[in-house]
């Protein structure tokens, strides 16, 4: 197996520590601004999987002819990643829902 392939096939140690170290930085400004940090950790967590979820289906919508072709792949969630606009809308929408 080629480095390409293995590396797909794992998450990455940087984005791990890049979402533990968003989650501390917003838990900090939350009790700053005096908002229940709490609240906040449980926003992140819907955000996260919402962009997830988003990023997913909006690939699945593109790309609609290969996951007729190959249903598993739908629910692989190292070999193929999400669309990018995808994943933003499900974001702000878990943000705004959450907030409201």
């Amino acid at each position: 197996m080629d480095q390409a392939a293995a590396k797909g096939k794992r998450p990455s140690w940087h984005g791990c520590a890049t979402c533990l170290w968003v989650e501390s930085v917003s838990s900090r400004q939350a009790k700053r601004s005096g908002l229940d940090a709490s609240r906040v950790t449980d926003m992140a967590v819907w955000v996260l999987i919402a962009g997830l979820v988003g990023a997913k289906l909006l690939l699945v919508i593109v790309d609609w002819r290969y996951f007729v072709r190959n249903p598993r792949e739908l629910f692989s969630i190292f070999q193929s990643g999400g669309v990018f606009y995808g994943g933003l809308v499900g974001g702000l929408l878990a943000a705004w829902w959450s907030a409201r």
